[in-house]
């Protein structure tokens, strides 16, 4: 299936460039060939029972998928925070403005 669908694709687009009736025969029973084979592929697959990949399921609940969704944002967005916050720490003048981290004293200048 891989292979027949970039197929069908390359023939509409050699169409669309402007196709003599010869050229529009020919693609004519391309794409009539490549539709049969899909056929074929699809009753093989339900014979044995294979269904192809959902690349793109739709969530059971949408409630629980927004939740979930929310959750990692916030898991992504802590631990951003966590790398500044680490970054800022480790850098030696600690933010880079001069500035104490509150709490802390500015060490006197001599």
């Amino acid at each position: 299936m891989a292979r027949v669908l970039p197929a069908i694709e390359a023939i509409i687009a050699r169409l669309a460039a402007g196709a003599g009736p010869r050229e529009m025969e020919q693609a004519g029973r391309a794409l009539s060939s490549l539709t049969r084979t899909l056929r074929e592929l699809n009753g093989l697959l339900a014979q044995h029972g294979i269904r192809p990949a959902d690349d793109d399921p739709v969530p059971e609940n949408i409630d629980d998928f927004r939740n979930e969704l929310a959750r990692r944002i916030r898991v992504l967005i802590a631990q951003k925070e966590a790398e500044r916050q680490a970054e800022q720490e480790a850098s030696p003048d600690r933010g880079g403005d001069g500035a104490a981290p509150p709490g802390e004293a500015k060490p006197a200048e001599t």
